[in-house]
């Protein structure tokens, strides 16, 4: 079976690897190797480092080391703030020319201490831009999926990582912008029978072995399974 690039694994007491998770970003069956980026908590840096293959293999089938089956979002464009797609368009731009490189990850794992970022500065030529946020952001790109979405500010903290939301009565989420029958939806509050249904959906997309989904896919089936005869009568009544 094909070892799939970008997906996470949990370490445990797996040889030559601390416990934890870990972001599978290239594999080599010629030189015994595969590249790896432990994900760490806040504001911690990790770089990628290389792992022999044929290890690999070997803590996998002892299942010392197993995919998670973590579904992650991916939004769309209309989907994120202007603000946020600023942000992270600027942090890619400094680092664009490091990660568009097909040999720069090569590098980065097999030598750790190398000049790549110090030219790259150098070709920046950005006042006061220092190899620290260079090396921050290559983390959280690498770590976080190797996509431009991954530099979004706080993305993967959004929603308060690891805290339990409070249910209110009050409608959440961005207020609509576009009317309906001349009047502006005033939202609907977020109930703790939503929320179980919505954990059913995604729990669904596991089981369909969707490593990845849109948060509007997530939203659409859940008013097509839950709300569509509520839709369809408020069209009706023009509200």
């Amino acid at each position: 079976m094909g070892i799939l690039l970008n997906t996470l694994w949990q370490a445990e007491s797996a040889e030559g690897l601390e416990d934890g998770s870990y972001r599978l970003l290239r594999v080599s069956a010629s030189d015994d190797s595969c590249i790896l980026i432990k994900q760490l908590p806040h504001k911690e840096v990790q770089r990628p480092f290389v792992y022999p293959l044929s290890l690999w293999n070997k803590v996998t089938e002892l299942e010392r080391l197993k995919l998670l089956n973590k579904v992650e979002a991916v939004l769309d464009e209309d989907e994120i703030p202007a603000k946020w797609i600023s942000k992270r368009d600027d942090n890619y731009s400094l680092i664009k020319g490091i990660v568009e490189d097909s040999n720069s990850l090569t590098v980065f794992a097999n030598q750790p201490r190398n000049q790549m970022v110090n030219k790259h500065l150098e070709q920046l030529g950005i006042v006061g831009l220092r190899p620290k946020k260079i090396y921050n952001l290559l983390y959280i790109y690498w770590a976080y999926g190797s996509t431009k979405n991954a530099l979004i500010p706080n993305y993967k903290n959004s929603g308060g990582r690891g805290k339990e939301k409070v249910i209110t009565d009050k409608p959440l989420g961005r207020k609509h912008q576009i009317k309906v029958h001349g009047k502006l939806p005033q939202g609907k509050p977020f109930t703790k029978y939503d929320k179980e249904n919505t954990l059913k959906l995604i729990e669904n997309k596991k089981l369909n072995r969707h490593q990845k989904f849109r948060m509007k896919s997530v939203y659409d089936d859940f008013i097509d399974e839950f709300y569509v005869e509520e839709l369809l009568q408020a069209d009706l009544d023009k509200r």
